[in-house]
Protein backbone atom coordinates (compact mmCIF):
# COMPACT_ATOMS: atom_id res chain seq x y z
CA UNK A 1 0.00 0.00 0.00
CA UNK A 2 1.32 3.39 -0.96
CA UNK A 3 -0.59 5.94 1.11
CA UNK A 4 2.02 8.58 0.27
CA UNK A 5 1.09 8.45 -3.39
CA UNK A 6 -2.63 8.20 -2.65
CA UNK A 7 -2.54 11.25 -0.40
CA UNK A 8 -0.67 13.30 -3.01
CA UNK A 9 -3.20 12.27 -5.67
CA UNK A 10 -6.20 13.06 -3.49
CA UNK A 11 -4.83 16.39 -2.33
CA UNK A 12 -4.04 17.40 -5.91
CA UNK A 13 -7.48 16.28 -7.09
CA UNK A 14 -9.10 18.41 -4.41
CA UNK A 15 -6.76 21.33 -5.11
CA UNK A 16 -5.79 21.88 -1.49
CA UNK A 17 -2.45 22.63 0.11
CA UNK A 18 -0.75 20.51 2.74
CA UNK A 19 -1.44 23.31 5.23
CA UNK A 20 -5.18 23.39 4.43
CA UNK A 21 -5.45 19.61 4.55
CA UNK A 22 -3.60 19.50 7.87
CA UNK A 23 -5.95 22.10 9.34
CA UNK A 24 -9.07 20.29 8.08
CA UNK A 25 -7.85 16.95 9.44
CA UNK A 26 -6.57 18.31 12.75
CA UNK A 27 -3.01 17.25 11.95
CA UNK A 28 0.24 19.15 11.50
CA UNK A 29 1.51 20.26 8.10
CA UNK A 30 4.80 18.58 9.02
CA UNK A 31 3.04 15.24 9.45
CA UNK A 32 1.25 15.59 6.09
CA UNK A 33 4.58 16.38 4.43
CA UNK A 34 6.28 13.40 6.08
CA UNK A 35 3.45 11.05 5.07
CA UNK A 36 3.53 12.28 1.47
CA UNK A 37 7.31 11.89 1.27
CA UNK A 38 7.18 8.40 2.81
CA UNK A 39 9.11 9.37 5.94
CA UNK A 40 6.13 8.56 8.20
CA UNK A 41 3.74 5.65 7.93
CA UNK A 42 0.07 6.61 7.90
CA UNK A 43 -1.79 5.25 10.93
CA UNK A 44 -5.36 3.99 10.58
CA UNK A 45 -6.58 6.83 12.79
CA UNK A 46 -4.90 9.48 10.66
CA UNK A 47 -5.99 7.73 7.46
CA UNK A 48 -9.58 7.99 8.66
CA UNK A 49 -9.14 11.67 9.60
CA UNK A 50 -7.65 12.47 6.20
CA UNK A 51 -10.36 10.58 4.29
CA UNK A 52 -13.05 12.41 6.25
CA UNK A 53 -11.42 15.81 5.71
CA UNK A 54 -11.05 15.14 1.96
CA UNK A 55 -14.64 13.89 1.97
CA UNK A 56 -14.02 10.44 0.53
CA UNK A 57 -14.74 6.96 1.86
CA UNK A 58 -11.78 5.30 3.53
CA UNK A 59 -12.17 2.43 1.08
CA UNK A 60 -11.47 4.79 -1.84
CA UNK A 61 -8.33 6.00 -0.07
CA UNK A 62 -7.25 2.37 0.27
CA UNK A 63 -7.99 1.61 -3.39
CA UNK A 64 -5.87 4.56 -4.47
CA UNK A 65 -3.06 3.34 -2.21
CA UNK A 66 -2.97 -0.12 -3.80
CA UNK A 67 0.20 -1.06 -5.60
CA UNK A 68 0.46 -3.78 -8.27
CA UNK A 69 2.13 -6.12 -5.80
CA UNK A 70 -0.86 -5.72 -3.44
CA UNK A 71 -3.25 -7.27 -5.94
CA UNK A 72 -3.41 -9.26 -9.15
CA UNK A 73 -5.04 -6.27 -10.89
CA UNK A 74 -2.71 -4.34 -13.22
CA UNK A 75 -1.42 -0.89 -12.31
CA UNK A 76 -3.25 0.62 -15.28
CA UNK A 77 -6.53 -0.97 -14.17
CA UNK A 78 -6.02 0.34 -10.63
CA UNK A 79 -5.46 3.86 -11.98
CA UNK A 80 -8.61 3.62 -14.10
CA UNK A 81 -10.65 2.41 -11.12
CA UNK A 82 -9.34 5.19 -8.88
CA UNK A 83 -9.98 7.86 -11.50
CA UNK A 84 -13.45 6.52 -12.22
CA UNK A 85 -14.37 6.45 -8.54
CA UNK A 86 -13.27 10.06 -8.07
CA UNK A 87 -15.29 11.06 -11.12
CA UNK A 88 -18.39 9.26 -9.86
CA UNK A 89 -18.05 10.93 -6.48
CA UNK A 90 -17.79 14.36 -8.14
CA UNK A 91 -20.86 13.60 -10.28
CA UNK A 92 -22.84 12.65 -7.19
CA UNK A 93 -21.76 15.83 -5.41
CA UNK A 94 -22.80 17.92 -8.41
CA UNK A 95 -26.20 16.22 -8.52
CA UNK A 96 -26.66 16.81 -4.80
CA UNK A 97 -25.79 20.49 -5.19
CA UNK A 98 -28.28 20.87 -8.05
CA UNK A 99 -30.98 19.16 -5.99
CA UNK A 100 -30.59 21.75 -3.24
Amino acid sequence: MNYSKALRILRAAKGISQQDLAKQAGLSKSLISKIESGVRILSETNRDKLAKSIDIPTSLFEILALEPEDTSVSKKDLEVVGSTLLSIKEDIQNLNEKAL
